[in-house]
């Protein structure tokens, strides 16, 4: 009987120490690939099970200025890519991760090339920072940052 409390009282240590240690499993430079893979597909619905939900969740895209929630930014995303006869993002070898307890965010560059529907040629070279929190098991996008800087040389080489 002795022996049967010990090991009942090792297996509630042992998961209570579990459950009260920090998240594991936090984003990566792969997690960021596959974002942009989703992205990448034209359709916001591809990439929606990376962001969190909320309303007041902030996201700064290339255009407009910011969107407020994900079915803002969606329908926003959705609506740019509509100008577009085909558009390809790629995620560069720079992305870094950072952590703390259940917060994660991430940094990297950018670039895609594409062609408008009027038949122009796009080609950006941009910057992403993405934030995630750590929601029940999965680590969601509470804000990004995705950015092309102004260069007006680029410009004029695509009118």
């Amino acid at each position: 009987m002795y022996k049967s409390f010990l090991i009942a009282l090792l297996i509630c240590a042992s998961t209570f120490a579990q459950s009260s240690s920090k998240p594991t499993g936090a984003p990566s430079a792969a997690l960021m690939q596959k974002i942009i893979a989703a992205w990448n597909t034209g359709d916001p619905a591809n990439a929606a099970p990376f962001y969190d939900k909320s309303p007041g969740n902030v996201y700064f895209d290339i255009a407009p200025l910011q969107y407020h929630g994900w079915n803002e930014y969606a329908d926003g995303v959705k609506q740019m890519f509509a100008t577009f006869e085909s558009m390809k993002f790629t995620l560069h070898d720079d992305a870094k991760i950072h952590r703390a307890g259940n917060t994660a965010w991430g940094t990297a560059t950018w670039s895609a090339d594409g062609k408008l529907k009027t038949g122009n040629g796009v080609s950006l070279e941009g910057r992403w920072t993405v934030i995630w929190e750590k929601k029940g098991a999965q680590w969601l996008i509470v804000h990004e940052h995705f950015s092309a800087p102004w260069q007006p040389e680029r410009e004029s080489r695509h009118r």
